[in-house]
């Protein structure tokens, strides 16, 4: 049986009585431990080079993904200032971990729910337990993005236990599939809790698409970090921009950089122009 096929189909990482279960036999795990195809990553436990960190740690610790660790698994884009690099991993509530020795950091989340034979948690448990580790945008940002992807629906905000029921009322309101970005979420969350009325995705005649509408005048559009290395997509912009004003609408265009460390500016900017907007 070879044994770093028998570790690459269990995610890349897995403890020696695992891999014995598998049909692995002690020569087998020596012989590729010898031929450097296999690694002995602390004890009793064994990957493949170039495994991924979480694996490494789910065997470790015979746990799940979950949190941030599990969102990224998934293809969630984590929030800009989440701690992602240690694994975060769920294990039973009554399991009693020992002295961690070889074993590789992580962070714990002990659930009372614990699914054997799941390498990672549900999406909402995830996100769920993520209020542990992010603010309140961090997290929604992460319900956001498994909204529009069809992951979860709105009702499920209503079956979260780790967040109180304060924050689920708080994502409950302001969450919506519609958002495209991570970078729209926050700017449209934070325009929303300024007391701004906030439309996002909205269609345009002679436009296009854009990121939202406030208060029915002012177009906010927010670019992403690689913001047009296409010359045609900048000057399309330009137009787009050209056509909304001849529209009656005033276009802001804000940054990434904008959106996570300037954020208030942000709000004060829009404000500023429904100010001229009503003074014309």
């Amino acid at each position: 049986m070879d044994v770093a096929r028998l570790l690459q189909a269990s995610g890349g990482a897995a403890r020696a009585a695992d891999l014995a279960g598998l049909g692995a036999s002690r020569h087998g795990l020596r012989a590729a431990i010898e031929a450097g195809a296999v690694l002995r990553m602390s004890p009793g436990v064994y990957a493949i080079p170039g495994a991924p960190p979480a694996a490494v740690a789910r065997a470790a610790y015979r746990a799940q993904s979950t949190c941030l660790t599990a969102c990224a698994e998934v293809g969630l884009q984590l929030p800009p200032d989440a701690p992602a690099r240690t694994p975060h991993l769920a294990i039973p509530r009554d399991r009693n971990t020992g002295p961690r020795g070889e074993r590789p950091a992580a962070v714990l989340h002990r659930v009372s729910t614990f699914e054997p034979g799941r390498a990672r948690v549900r999406v909402l448990d995830a996100i769920d337990i993520a209020y542990e580790c992010t603010d309140r945008m961090g997290q929604l940002v992460l319900l956001d993005q498994a909204l529009r992807r069809r992951m979860l629906s709105l009702r499920d905000i209503g079956a979260m236990r780790r967040t109180p029921a304060a924050r689920r009322r708080w994502l409950a309101r302001l969450a919506d599939p519609r958002a495209e970005s991570l970078i729209e979420t926050i700017t449209r969350a934070a325009l929303a809790m300024a007391g701004l009325t906030v439309e996002p995705q909205v269609w345009i005649d002679g436009v296009g698409r854009v990121d939202m509408v406030v208060a029915g005048r002012v177009v906010v559009e927010v670019d992403g970090r690689a913001y047009h290395s296409d010359p045609g997509a900048f000057r399309e912009d330009r137009r787009r921009d050209r056509a909304l004003v001849a529209l009656g609408f005033t276009p802001l265009r804000f940054t990434y950089a904008d959106v996570v460390g300037a954020l208030d500016s942000i709000v004060a900017d829009v404000r500023a122009a429904l100010v001229a907007i009503e003074r014309r």
